[in-house]
């Protein structure tokens, strides 16, 4: 069957109606992702007869972790000469990242392992500074009494919007990992520097081929 080049999509409360291409509707999405994908009207999902006719002119059922990290890295790609985006954008990138959390903690493909969907590039995953950074880059705050103290590092810290569990999904380390990671590293520093310096006061040892003079 050929595909319908536009299709119409609404919003999560159904209010707004937009046309879309058939790969931007989602029969039945688990988030509401407008504008950038539109939900398929009730209406319209009863002249399809549903799922099947739907899926056939190219209406996707669910969107795939691919999908939804490459429109996270279009918005990125769009925004990467600005230092903020504005609020609107912001929020419906926290939909965007908790989305692709879902789907990779539950892949669409039921006989797949939990966390065995590959979405390629880097994520990125909108900041509580009003950013888009790669997951890499941002951090959990999970010790809000280190990451907002006067001497705090300067971190770029996962939106409240995403919960911990989802931001590890993504790729990206909390505070208290990241601590913990730099504390066990000056340990080891520190313990070297000791054995070094043990090492060095040690009296010389001797040579048992070299002859004792008479």
């Amino acid at each position: 069957m050929c595909t319908s080049s536009w299709l119409p999509g609404t919003g999560g409360d159904g209010a707004e109606l937009r046309l879309f291409p058939p790969s931007r509707v989602v029969h039945k999405p688990q988030l509401d992702l407008w504008p950038r994908f539109g939900r398929l009207p009730d209406a319209w999902s009863a002249v399809l007869r549903g799922g099947s006719l739907a899926t056939a002119v190219g209406v996707r059922q669910q969107l795939s972790s691919a999908v939804l990290a490459g429109e996270l890295r279009s918005i990125y790609a769009e925004h990467s000469g600005t230092a903020t985006v504005e609020q609107g954008l912001l929020l419906l990138c926290t939909q965007l990242a908790t989305a692709l959390a879902m789907a990779l903690l539950v892949p669409l493909d039921s006989g797949a392992s939990p966390r065995g969907v590959v979405v390629g590039e880097e994520v990125v995953v909108p900041t509580s500074c009003m950013r888009l950074l790669p997951s890499s880059k941002v951090f959990i705050d999970d010790a809000p009494w280190h990451s907002r103290g006067a001497d705090a590092p300067a971190q770029a810290l996962l939106h409240a919007a995403i919960s911990p569990e989802h931001g590890r999904a993504l790729g990206c380390t909390s505070v208290r990992d990241e601590l913990a990671r730099k504390c066990e590293g000056e340990q080891e520093e520190r313990e070297g520097q000791v054995g070094e310096e043990l090492f060095m006061a040690l009296p010389p040892t001797p040579n048992p081929n070299s002859n004792p003079e008479p």
